[in-house]
């Protein structure tokens, strides 16, 4: 997208992603940059992720990894109180910094033990949050059961535990979360929130 107007931002995208699937192996590729131009200056965010799937029998495994990495420390405003209206947690970092870019990864297995009954298990982990690298990551356990009655209608009951570190604020949920940024540097984080779930799944 391009503007001629000097005061409005000119943006570019680049995405490519390749996948790879034969017999019981799956991977998968990606890698995403957006660029941000607003007269000399320019921003860019950019991400990778690597997926991989592999199926053993009654045993399902499947582990990702992204890695994101941004310039966005010190961009206005620059202004540092978290109890501003305006509050950008970049604002004190270096020029052109890793503010909020890190790397995460995700494991999860499915074991399907009879025929109507599946054992799940997920574990996931959020790195260092960009040039905040101390105390901003998170751990995620979960491990759920489903119970398959027919065809159509599974019942499951799933549990799930996150722990933050001392300035991460990760939530169960993107209301929880206070916002996509996930660092607090004020030091209000550190919470662990847990959460139990049951239900039934039918298909129509």
């Amino acid at each position: 997208e391009s503007n001629t107007n000097a005061n409005d931002e000119d943006v570019s995208s680049l995405s490519v992603a390749g996948m790879y699937e034969q017999d019981e192996v799956y991977v998968t590729f990606a890698y995403e940059a957006h660029t941000t131009t607003l007269k000399e200056e320019s921003t860019t965010v950019k991400a990778a992720k690597l997926g991989l799937g592999y199926k053993w029998g009654i045993l399902d495994l499947g582990f990702a990894y992204e890695k994101s990495t941004d310039d966005l420390g010190n961009i206005d405003p620059k202004v540092t109180d978290p109890t501003s209206a305006v509050y950008n947690p970049c604002g004190g970092m270096t020029v052109a910094a890793n503010c909020s870019g890190h790397g995460t990864m995700y494991f999860s297995a499915r074991l399907g033990f009879t025929e109507a009954d599946t054992l799940k298990i997920a574990y996931s982990r959020a790195g260092q949050v960009g040039e905040a690298s101390t105390a901003t990551g998170a751990i995620q356990f979960s491990t759920g059961l489903d119970h398959k009655i027919n065809d159509r209608t599974t019942l499951y009951a799933l549990y799930t535990s996150l722990k933050n570190e001392n300035l991460a604020r990760y939530g169960l949920s993107t209301a929880a979360s206070s916002g996509v940024y996930s660092v607090n540097t004020s030091g209000d984080g550190g919470a662990s929130p847990s959460a139990f779930s049951f239900g039934l799944r039918h298909s129509f």
